[in-house]
């Protein structure tokens, strides 16, 4: 029971988990101690966010990524009524290389065969999240302030089977395709004196080019009925995988978060920052978008992959 409240109580600490790539967003730190994005390098805002725009990225090619794959167990309890579910087992296709560097989403895996070492062909588990990543896509996090799966440099894919799917110490081969959605160009917009745009659309060209309709909301950050500070939160719907990250700064480009997370639908979406106290009169929303990605197709062929131990099931 001890080990299953601890284990719970690191999911309920999150502020706002992203559900649908089972990252999760960085809590508020505790009262007296140096939360680590203090110490993170300041970015400064564009002043011509136009000209601090990179030309696009010449469409990717599926040799540039290199790819192998590795087997885990899902260190995160499932939960169904409230009864523990065993954990899964995860076969995470690893991508390196620029396109993957690049990708703002993963998604439309086509398995042709994943067998185990007895010759037992094994079927994907029912879908974990919010969308299905085999018949579209599923947003990657680039945030600093994100718990993200994802490496530096590239894409964590993970494949979701059944904790009881096989029986052997191997998977001798996991085969199939994924796409990415990466390239492309990127565009950051600063939306200043925001207490006067709070509760109303927000208007920008970037914004529609990508495909989205946005609506600012200013409240507070009451957790408990103790207020700590504010919520500026962008709802956006449409293709917010174009959404590579946000963040609120002052006049000088320094980073006010305290907190924040994303809260993600079929459609729609809440990227939210957190700031400590009340909203300086000088913050801004700075917001990175992807515009114009290209697609481009992954064939994988991962052999002999070794299968960890089982581990011990939590007493729940």
């Amino acid at each position: 029971m001890k080990r299953a409240a601890m284990l719970l109580s690191v999911v309920v600490a999150v502020v706002c988990p992203d559900w649908a790539g089972g990252q999760f967003a960085s809590a508020p730190p505790e009262r007296g101690k140096v939360d680590r994005h203090d110490v993170l390098p300041k970015h400064d805002a564009p002043k011509n966010p136009k000209a601090a725009s990179p030309a696009p990225t010449p469409l990717a090619k599926a040799r540039d990524v290199a790819v192998r794959g590795v087997v885990e167990w899902d260190r995160l309890p499932r939960m169904d009524f409230g009864k523990s579910l065993p954990s899964d087992m995860l076969v995470f296709i690893l991508l390196k290389g620029k396109p993957a560097a690049e990708a703002i989403s993963y998604g439309h895996i086509q398995l042709k065969a994943v067998i185990d070492a007895s010759g037992k062909r094994l079927s994907l588990a029912r879908n974990r999240g919010v969308r299905d990543a085999t018949t579209e896509y599923v947003r990657i996090s680039r945030s600093e302030h994100d718990l993200s799966p994802h490496p530096k440099g590239g894409v964590r894919v993970p494949l979701h089977f059944d904790y009881n799917a096989t029986k052997a110490k191997k998977l001798s081969v996991v085969e199939g395709t994924l796409k990415l959605r990466t390239g492309g160009t990127t565009r950051v917009i600063v939306l200043d004196k925001l207490a006067s745009r709070a509760d109303k659309p927000v208007e920008d060209a970037a914004l529609k080019a990508a495909g989205l309709t946005a609506r600012l909301a200013i409240k507070p950050y009451d957790p408990g009925g103790w207020r700590i500070g504010t919520t500026v939160a962008l709802s956006v719907e449409g293709d917010y995988d174009a959404i590579v990250d946000t963040e609120v700064v002052n006049a000088r480009g320094n980073s006010l978060w305290f907190g924040g997370g994303r809260f993600l639908a079929n459609r729609r979406a809440s990227f939210e920052v957190i700031v400590k106290g009340d909203l300086p009169d000088d913050a801004r929303l700075r917001v990175t978008l992807r515009l114009n990605a290209g697609e481009v197709e992954i064939p994988f062929r991962l052999t002999d992959l070794a299968i960890p131990p089982v581990p011990v099931e939590p007493d729940f």
